[in-house]
């Protein structure tokens, strides 16, 4: 399978609050669940003569720290082996447990994210920023931070402890694995994907759209809808082999891959032509808007969905394309 040579002995079986799949005889793929957080997070375990290096750490929670350390147990590292952790972006259901880990070891994160690691409340105020909670004043008193405190276990870097920015094209050698680090804005402002050319591997963390998450997902300062479409067309002509999620399962495949860069594409698309029409159609309120974008379903599991629709009236806004007033937005019949 993309010049790894799969050895599934675990299969993706789940022991407790963690599963485990080999992708190789060093590489393994880690699912480290969390107390109530929608999905699990999965963790890159690649190990090496000197121990383990993590791609993502997962929950800084106490139950994510039993569950990284319980499935290192099971491929024959102890939590004390790893000596690099390498980021995908600041999210804290992916990179929750960096705090924790620091101590004594190699920590890498996109540029410019260090100070995101070192001040969590920034994490929400990201997902979460303020002109949502004008756009959504219901939203006003979600103390998000607190919610993430609580699931995520995101606390701050040691303030002292060293920390590598990666930058664009840099190369990170983990194992016997090169990983060339590519800019994907869009869900995350920092988000950085990982390919490693040699085997076709692409670690896309919440790039692309996967089974039972509300991906894509995104919000206003993350880079937009055209960012996000840009890195869509930045990793397609990468044409991976293997795509390696941040939650779920693998897509297995250079079709595979193609397929859910497709469908997150057209899931883009189809919400800001379902949000164009519904203006088109007469004044909305931005309640309405969210309903062109997710089931009331999502929003009761993930309140910060609201986001995704502020991304788009922001940007309908900006173009002209739209207008508002008195609570509503309605559409000039502009740049739309």
């Amino acid at each position: 399978m993309c010049g790894v040579s799969p050895a599934r002995g675990l299969g993706g079986r789940w022991q407790g609050r963690f599963g485990v799949e080999w992708l190789g005889a060093d590489l393994v793929l880690l699912r480290a669940d969390s107390s109530r957080w929608p999905s699990p997070g999965n963790v890159l375990v690649v190990l090496d003569r000197d121990g383990a290096a993590l791609v993502d750490c997962g929950f800084g929670t106490e139950n994510g720290m039993e569950a990284l350390e319980a499935g290192l147990r099971s491929v024959g590292r102890s939590l004390a082996a790893v000596h690099t952790v390498l980021c995908t972006h600041p999210h804290t259901d992916h990179a929750g447990a960096a705090a924790s880990l620091a101590a004594g070891r190699r920590v890498l994160v996109p540029a410019g994210a260090r100070a995101i690691l070192d001040d969590p409340a920034l994490v929400a105020e990201a997902i979460l920023p303020p002109v949502v909670r004008e756009f959504a004043p219901w939203l006003a008193d979600l103390d998000i931070d607190s919610h993430f405190q609580d699931e995520c276990g995101a606390v701050a870097l040691p303030p002292d402890h060293a920390v590598e920015e990666v930058r664009p094209g840099a190369v990170i050698r983990l194992g016997g694995y090169a990983w060339t680090a590519v800019p994907t804005p869009g869900h995350d402002a920092h988000l950085m994907c990982y390919w490693e050319q040699r085997t076709g591997m692409l670690v896309y963390s919440d790039l692309l759209v996967t089974r039972g998450t509300a991906i894509p997902w995104y919000a206003p300062g993350g880079g937009g809808t055209g960012a996000y479409r840009e890195s869509l067309r930045r990793v397609a002509a990468l044409e991976p082999r293997l795509g390696i999620s941040g939650h779920g399962g693998l897509l297995e495949g250079p079709h595979a891959v193609a397929i859910s860069i497709e469908a997150t594409e057209r899931q883009i698309a189809a919400r800001t032509e379902r949000i164009t029409a519904a203006l088109a159609r007469g004044p909305a309120t931005f309640a309405e808007l969210e309903r062109c974008v997710y089931p009331p379903a999502v929003h009761d599991v993930i309140p910060w969905a609201s986001s995704v629709t502020a991304v788009h009236v922001t940007e309908a806004l900006e173009s002209g394309a739209a207008k508002a007033g008195d609570g509503v937005f309605v559409a000039t019949g502009g740049l739309g």
